[in-house]
């Protein structure tokens, strides 16, 4: 199990992971076609730290909350790329359970607007 990220280190890890730095679940996907698990769930942590932090104060945190959806979006995006017939991209490592990944993105989302 991961140590619990600060306030800070979860904004940062959710920025990093928007503009798809090295290192990070969003590059892996979007530059290597790869599903890394762990950089998947290491964001997921860092977007629980901010949604609890926030207690549905989104107007006062606009540029998090845009990069958590900036991130949605991407992630949706390379998911239909995969899964279309006509496209050449194909994620490598995607779990076969990857609905509850996307259940579990989802439920922090609704975290946010609680």
């Amino acid at each position: 199990m991961m140590p619990k990220l600060s306030h800070d280190e979860a904004a940062n890890l959710i920025a990093a992971n928007a503009s798809t730095e090295t290192s990070c679940f969003m590059h892996e996907l979007t530059e290597n076609q790869l599903f890394d698990e762990r950089l998947y769930w290491q964001l997921l942590s860092a977007i629980q730290v901010v949604a609890e932090d926030l207690h549905g104060e989104i107007v006062l945190h606009k540029p998090i909350v845009k990069s958590i959806f900036l991130i949605q979006n991407m992630l949706l995006r390379h998911l239909i790329y995969h899964f279309d017939d006509k496209d050449e991209y194909q994620i490598t490592n995607l779990p076969e359970n990857y609905v509850m990944h996307l259940d579990s993105l989802t439920n922090l989302l609704k975290m946010l607007s609680n």
